[in-house]
This record gives C-alpha cells, structure tokens and sequence, in this order.
C-alpha cells in the first residue's frame, strides 16, 4: 500500500462493517509520529550573496501548519444497498517534504532553470525531486490500489475523479528548474522527493527515517549574482544538514458512521 492507503482502508472498513445508524465507535490506533531537525539551529537559514534560503521539514505531525499542501476530497463508498458519501482532508505531497523558503534581496531576478537539487542520506543513495505530475500520478494510483483493495471485500469505493485530483494540484508550488525569484521577493515552495518505502505508511516511514542518522537537501548552480543585461556570473552551492529524530505517541481516534 501507499501513502495514508493503510489507515483510509481501515476506517473504510469500519465504517462499512457498522450494521446501526450513527453509531459511534472508539478504537485506539498506534500512530507514529516522526520529526525530523536540522542538526544546527544556525544552519536552518543559509544566506549567499543576498540570496537567503530556509527549509522546514514537513512531515504526519506538522502537516496541518501547511494548508496549501492539503485538499479536501469526497469519496463514496457502498455495500450491499448501502451507501455513505465521506470526506478525506489528506496530503497532495508525499511525506516526507520540506517547505522551502527563498528570499531575493538584491536589485535583480533570478531563474533556477540550470538548478539541480538533491537529497542524500548517510549510505550514500541519492534522490531527485518529484514533479507535479508525478505526485499527481502517485495520488491517482493511491485511490485506484485503495479501490482494487476494498472490492475484494465487496465494498464499492467511487474515488474522486482524475480530473478533480489534477485541479487539486493547479496551485500547488513546488521548487525547482522553473523557480523564478524576482528583486526584493520571497517565493515559497516545496520540495518532495523520490523515496522508495516498503509502505509508504507512517510506520515505514519512521523505520526508513530512523535508519538514518543524517540527511542532506543539496542545491547546485544557484545564482546568487547577475550582471546588467541579467546574465548570471555567480552561482553558489547551498546544503542543508537534516538530523532524524523519532518519537511514538498513542492517541484514541472516534469514527462515525451511517450504517
């Protein structure tokens, strides 16, 4: 399964085996939560050039300080004669990612288009960024597998449609070759990367991070300066230096159905 796949299985099964009206069942789930910090206060905000750029890593427990990266999707699901219309309020990036933040503060503007970014872990594998239609493809194929699954239980799930997925993402930022900074601008933007889990649940994802004991976000060929036709003479190299850290909490979650 993929990304939230395992936990929006399970509620939809709950929900689908509840046989009253509006009753309210607690169940008590194990949720993983992990932080990820960088390992220097100081080193959170890199400043080249009047150039100055800042990452904040995102992950399940802070997500919700970054509503741009989230929608909220309707999803029906059926069984037997039965039907529930439900909402599912779920990331449009995969986890994890980072926030990134870039400040221009000379007189001139700047393209990324020569950019490579690049994340690294402590054994050595390297990861590329993901674009947006590959996070779009991710989420298509989230619904479809999840789909697939609960048919084999004799449960109809009717997914949000491929168009609606896409229009999700019309105003999502993400950083990369085609970031442009204008004079004296602050863009936002985020960086997701290719990292391949076993399951893509919190639980694979606090193991993966866990083996880690540091990850780099690197950044080459950024222009810093320019001349006065806009040609770029200087480019500088900008590396962050992430430390994992894990911690697990217990929580209580309630669900409510229909059926």
């Amino acid at each position: 399964m993929r990304q939230w796949q395992r936990r929006f299985t399970a509620i939809v099964l709950f929900v689908a085996s509840t046989t009253t009206a509006c009753v309210m069942r607690t169940k008590e789930i194990r949720e993983d939560k992990v932080y990820v910090n960088v390992t220097k206060p100081s080193k959170q905000e890199l400043s080249k050039e009047g150039i100055i750029i800042s990452i904040k890593p995102i992950y399940p427990s802070n997500v919700g300080t970054e509503p741009s990266t989230r929608r909220l999707f309707n999803y029906t699901i059926r069984k037997d004669s039965m039907a529930e219309t439900k909402s599912i309020n779920m990331a449009l990036i995969k986890f994890p990612f980072f926030k990134m933040t870039i400040r221009n503060t000379t007189k001139y503007a700047f393209k990324w288009t020569r950019a490579i970014i690049r994340m690294k872990d402590n054994f050595g594998n390297t990861f590329r960024p993901m674009t947006k239609t590959q996070l779009v493809n991710w989420n298509l194929s989230n619904w479809q597998d999840t789909r697939t699954l609960l048919l084999n239980r004799r449960i109809l799930l009717s997914p949000p449609s491929s168009q609606e997925i896409r229009n999700a993402y019309d105003t999502l930022k993400l950083h990369g070759r085609d970031t442009e900074v204008g004079p004296e601008d602050t863009v936002d933007g985020y960086l997701a990367f290719n990292i391949p889990l076993k399951d893509n649940t919190e639980k694979y994802l606090a193991e993966w991070i866990g083996s880690r004991t540091q990850l780099k976000i690197q950044m080459y060929q950024i222009p810093v300066k320019t001349d006065q036709a806009g040609n770029v003479t200087k480019i500088e190299k900008f590396e962050f230096t992430l430390k994992p850290e894990i911690k697990s909490t217990t929580r209580t979650v309630k669900y409510r159905s229909l059926f």
